[in-house]
């Protein structure tokens, strides 16, 4: 009898001892879920963050699509009154166009100017 018993008592130790490590599996199992979970919102989260600064940059409202010298072309002409204020209002936007600073495109205009007026000739 003291085999069966023995054998018997070794049978529930057994059992409980592999519960225990069915438990201790079980709580690092979940452990480690949780943990991965966590990292995949984190991931899921950045992603998102630089998919919504992506379209912040992609979708940046403009505050003037076009010049306003450039929309006045059509009431002025192209050089007239348009050349004056474009040197006025947008000295960028002159040099951008021209090539040349405000300043410089004055100096040659001054040089070039007795060259190309126009003459009054008899014949």
């Amino acid at each position: 009898m003291s085999t069966y018993v023995n054998s018997e008592r070794f049978q529930v130790a057994r059992t409980r001892a592999l519960q225990a490590r069915v438990v201790v599996v079980s709580v690092a199992a979940v452990a480690v879920a949780i943990v991965e979970v966590q990292d995949n919102e984190r991931v899921r989260a950045r992603r998102r963050e630089r998919r919504e600064e992506f379209h912040a940059k992609l979708c940046k409202q403009r505050s003037c699509w076009s010049q306003g010298w450039l929309l006045r072309r059509t009431l002025h002409g192209q050089y007239d009154q348009l050349m004056q204020e474009l040197a006025a209002e947008d000295a960028k936007g002159f040099r951008a166009f021209q090539r040349l600073s405000p300043h410089m495109w004055l100096e040659l205009l001054e040089r070039v100017s007795p060259r190309i007026e126009k003459k009054r000739t008899v014949m």
